[in-house]
């Protein structure tokens, strides 16, 4: 049997839900007997970093196909083209991320693991023409797709509603986090982290999450903050990590006051290391999402015992349960109370009677993808 696991839409090192879930699940598939993987990625990716050392050590015969990826309108369609005529001959075909082949051979079963479907939330303020080019291209898709894998029950809703789906041909799989990854594969240095964000060694500091999708909600948290620092004597620091843009920055320079900028330091985007570095060390979360798939940055927050900031009625909340301090997402007064909350929670027991720890159980949960695929043993 010839399967094919479709990554060319993976974005590289961008700290993403979907970049854990390839690794800590996908990564955990395992060639039985007369099975071998061929595996789409693009040129600048490279199979051991995006799979892990588990799908590499245990599938050695693996064929890879890399992909030069332009930005494009065209782009995605052309790719969805190009791979079915790449893939027709395969049994199996494994999509992440929305998009994948169009067609196959008679006989090929067509999976795609769905994290969330950003282009149809209403918070999305992207180009309409990409909107609904998007939304035909996954219902063409969706025609010829045997089985759709989805990471939480928000998402497998959302998908029935917008996609007039089936709910018999949806899965469930969670997105996880090995606790050994987070623990030991990364050294954790304290001070080299608050020196490159330079922030005072004691001093406590809430760290805000996102980049400036509009989903993020990041202007809103920022915003909420200014006003937690007037209801407060001893504001903690505020640390943003993540893709942001210029014009972000520029913004609330010219919007807050000196005070309130001194407060806060925008690291941008940092490498893994110092992500995780960001996370150990920091005094709170802020995650103020409105609408995520999942929200992996709930889990890592869990994971290193830390109360976290999130909107209500998301799926964040959900996962967060005792850790969580749900707020109005869309309220800029009911954020900046949730910052006071914040500052005044005591951190929980690691995991002390919460579901959380069925999302770091990834062995668990990439032998449930497995048997997706191949049926029981």
């Amino acid at each position: 049997m010839k399967i094919g696991i479709n990554l060319i839409s993976l974005r590289v090192n961008q700290h993403t839900g979907v970049e854990k879930y390839i690794r800590n699940v996908v990564g955990l598939l395992k060639a039985q007997k007369n099975q071998t993987f061929l595996i789409a990625l693009r040129s600048k990716a490279t199979l051991t970093k995006t799979l892990g050392v588990k799908f590499t050590s245990n599938n050695p015969l693996t064929t890879l196909s890399q992909w030069s990826v332009n930005s494009t309108v065209l782009r995605i369609p052309l790719e969805m083209i190009i791979l079915s005529l790449r893939m027709f001959t395969l049994d199996r075909i494994l999509s992440i991320n929305n998009f994948g082949p169009l067609f196959g051979k008679r006989e090929q079963k067509s999976f795609v693991i769905i994290h969330d479907l950003w282009f149809l939330d209403k918070s999305y303020n992207g180009s309409v023409l990409l909107k609904y080019l998007f939304y035909l291209l996954i219902r063409i898709q969706l025609l010829s797709t045997d089985h759709i894998i989805t990471v939480s029950q928000l998402s497998k809703k959302r998908i029935i509603n917008l996609l007039s789906v089936n709910p018999e041909i949806i899965t469930v799989l969670p997105n996880c986090l090995s606790l050994e990854d987070l623990n030991t594969e990364y050294p954790i240095d304290r001070d080299s982290i608050l020196n490159h964000v330079k922030l005072n060694l004691n001093k406590q500091y809430f760290l805000l999450l996102g980049s400036d999708r509009a989903n993020k909600n990041i202007q809103r948290a920022l915003e909420g903050y200014v006003k937690y620092c007037e209801l407060t004597g001893t504001p903690y620091e505020l640390i943003l990590v993540g893709p942001f843009s210029t014009s972000l920055i520029d913004l609330n320079v010219k919007k807050f006051n000196k005070n309130i900028l001194d407060r806060i330091t925008i690291a941008g985007y940092v490498s893994d290391e110092k992500y995780k570095s960001c996370i150990k060390y920091s005094s709170r979360i802020v995650f103020p999402s409105l609408y995520e798939g999942f929200g992996i940055p709930v889990l890592e927050s869990i994971a290193f015992n830390k109360k976290i900031l999130i909107s209500k009625g998301t799926v964040c909340e959900e996962i967060a349960g005792e850790f969580g301090i749900s707020v109005d997402g869309n309220c800029v007064e009911s954020i900046s109370m949730g910052y006071l909350l914040l500052q005044n929670q005591k951190p929980k027991t690691k995991h002390s009677n919460h579901k959380s720890n069925l999302y770091f159980d990834c062995s668990s949960i990439g032998n449930q993808l497995q048997e997706c695929l191949f049926g029981p043993d």
